[in-house]
């Protein structure tokens, strides 16, 4: 409004002074000039302000005509100032990824769209078959490796992949290659150098237990057996026996669950999954848990909730409940509780005790192998600290899971979720391998 107020004026004081022909033409070129310039300052001020503040409304604006220079100079300063705030930011930004980047052992690769380096961190230039800067030259100029380039090829077209190779010098690395939006791609290189040696070392440990332990320990079980139960053996004899026999019986069982254990971590166990009926082999694992169960004089009740079948390997479970049973007999309290219940597209098998449960800063590590919430109590009862570290990654084969849930003061409890069974497969039968 005040815009038209100021154009309605000016022509109005131009058709005043100038009343002839020629006069009026005169007065209306010099109007149109005098209003295009207000505008064009306005129009201005209008997109400077826009782009500092997109928020900025130009409807509503009051200013008049003789303050326009004034807000059009502050517009320009308020620009400066938001745009250098804007560039100081970016900069600490750039800093910020800049350190991480040359902090990280991976390394870091960035190729533009013709497959060019244009940026590395100091572990990918380490990588490259340059002495100098490779910014600037093909990665297949500096990085010899076909199956590496194939994946780089795909990952400019669109489709990310990963590729691991091995260096002249005998490293062996994990390239991970992703596209970009506005074309290019990015490798992360992860050495794997340590971790084969790591694997190696298990694969050369579980043949080492197996042929160089084993052997021996079952020899020196066996024959202490015969000294104790068939030997003419009195007094501290006898007990000495008992004893060579007691450690030589824990120590076969420390070795055996090593073995199983690293077998299960090498990923060399395969599950034979088929449908099994939850409650049929929880009554089979408390039946194999019965001696003990009258010994420690603990009761164990079994609720069933209906029919629940699941996809399991049979052997694994019933390994996976006699395990976690056997520790609540151990060292819960005096009532076990064993019940199953559904879970959406899970069962879920429960295990609780009335003990005294666990302390919270023991939780997090229950399933790390040799960890024990009270060694010397552990040892005492024959545990090794390998039992639930087993569970764990025989859960994990059978596409299921195991946790612990607190239930201080009153005990513990271990929850076991297997994924519910097809109802059209017959109990029994095999349905998939899960290595």
């Amino acid at each position: 409004m005040n815009i038209l107020r100021c154009v309605i004026g000016i022509l109005g004081i131009s058709l005043a002074f100038f009343t002839t022909g020629w006069s009026q033409t005169i007065a209306l070129i010099t109007s149109a000039v005098m209003i295009t310039s207000i505008l064009h300052s306005l129009l201005l001020r209008h997109r400077l302000q826009q782009l500092v503040d997109p928020d900025w409304a130009f409807q509503g604006q009051t200013t008049t005509g003789s303050d326009q220079l004034d807000l059009l100079s502050r517009a320009i300063r308020d620009g400066q100032k938001k745009l250098a705030g804007r560039i100081d930011r970016l900069a600490a930004e750039r800093d910020r990824l800049g350190v991480l980047l040359e902090g990280m052992a991976e390394g870091v690769i960035s190729l533009d769209a013709q497959g060019r380096i244009n940026a590395c961190n100091d572990a990918g230039q380490s990588l490259l078959d340059s002495q100098g800067d490779s910014l600037g030259l093909r990665l297949i100029e500096v990085l010899r490796v076909p199956a590496l380039h194939e994946v780089v090829r795909q990952a400019l077209q669109g489709h990310g992949g990963e590729a691991e190779f091995e260096r002249p010098d005998g490293r062996n690395h994990l390239a991970r290659v992703r596209p970009l939006q506005q074309g290019g791609a990015v490798l992360v290189v992860l050495d794997l150098t340590e971790a084969r040696r790591l694997e190696r070392g298990r694969k050369d440990f579980v043949a080492n237990v197996e042929h160089e332990l084993r052997t021996p320990v079952a020899v020196i079980q066996s024959s202490s057996e015969v000294l104790v139960t068939h030997g003419a053996l009195e007094g501290r004899s006898l007990d000495l026996a008992k004893a060579i026999h007691r450690h030589a019986e824990r120590l076969g069982s420390l070795i055996a669950s090593l073995l199983e254990l690293s077998r299960l971590e090498a990923g060399q166990f395969s599950a034979a999954l088929g449908p099994i009926d939850v409650h049929q082999e929880i009554e089979r694992s408390l039946l194999l848990c019965q001696a003990h169960s009258e010994a420690s004089g603990a009761k164990i009740r079994h609720e069933q909730a209906g029919d629940l079948r699941i996809l399991a390997d049979r052997q694994a479970l019933e390994q996976v409940l006699v395990n976690l049973i056997d520790n609540a007999l151990k060292y819960g309290g005096e009532s076990i509780l064993v019940a199953a219940r559904p879970a959406g597209d899970h069962v879920e098998i429960l295990i609780e005790d009335d003990g005294q449960g666990i302390e919270a800063r023991h939780q997090d590590r229950l399933f790390e192998r040799f960890y024990r919430v009270d060694g010397g109590r552990s040892r005492d009862r024959g545990g090794s600290g390998l039992g639930l570290a087993i569970v764990k990654h025989l859960c994990q084969a059978m596409n299921g899971s195991v946790r612990f849930e607190d239930r201080a003061p009153q005990g513990s409890r271990f929850v076991v979720s297997l994924a519910v069974a097809p109802e059209s497969v017959p109990d029994g039968a095999g349905l998939a391998q899960s290595s």
